[in-house]
């Protein structure tokens, strides 16, 4: 699945599903760009409408992620809610505050910051969820049975 790519992809391999961070009126049938509820290929994804933006909820063998959109602005308590409890959050770094209140509020076991165009942010977004010093991953493959129960485990992608 490729989630918020710099442009909308013109084919996919196979079996590949793209989650698009704007709605598009015209995109590829395996890409996915407006609010509303679609299963594929055995994932359950809600797309969740904030203004113009479009974030994610998928659920895939019990686990749920949430794939927030940039700029990923202030969240309203309703907003949060509708998120609901997320095994993964994968979101920007582009707001700091934001991001603090986000996985406060959500508490999720699993954190994924995404790198932006602001490092200082970005440093800042790891620092607040503990990973200030953690060695980046290549991927992050994850299972419920696997995920840490009291603690947050933060995953540092490489660039």
């Amino acid at each position: 699945m490729q989630v918020f790519p710099s442009a909308s992809p013109k084919k996919l391999p196979e079996k590949t599903y793209c989650l698009l961070p704007t709605p598009e009126k015209t995109s590829s049938s395996a890409c996915i760009s407006w609010p509303g509820e679609y299963d594929y290929g055995g994932l359950a994804i809600r797309g969740l409408g904030k203004g113009d933006q479009v974030s994610y909820i998928v659920t895939s063998e019990g686990l749920r992620c949430g794939f927030l959109s940039s700029p990923i602005g202030k969240w309203e308590e309703q907003e949060i809610e509708t998120l609901g409890d997320l095994d993964v959050l994968v979101l920007p770094s582009d707001d700091p505050k934001a991001v603090q209140h986000i996985v406060e509020e959500v508490d999720p076991p699993v954190v994924i910051p995404l790198r932006g165009k602001d490092a200082k942010a970005y440093q800042e977004v790891l620092k607040i969820c503990g990973a200030k010093d953690s060695e980046p991953v290549k991927e992050v493959k994850l299972k419920k049975s696997g995920l840490p129960t009291d603690t947050r485990v933060v995953y540092v992608l490489e660039e």
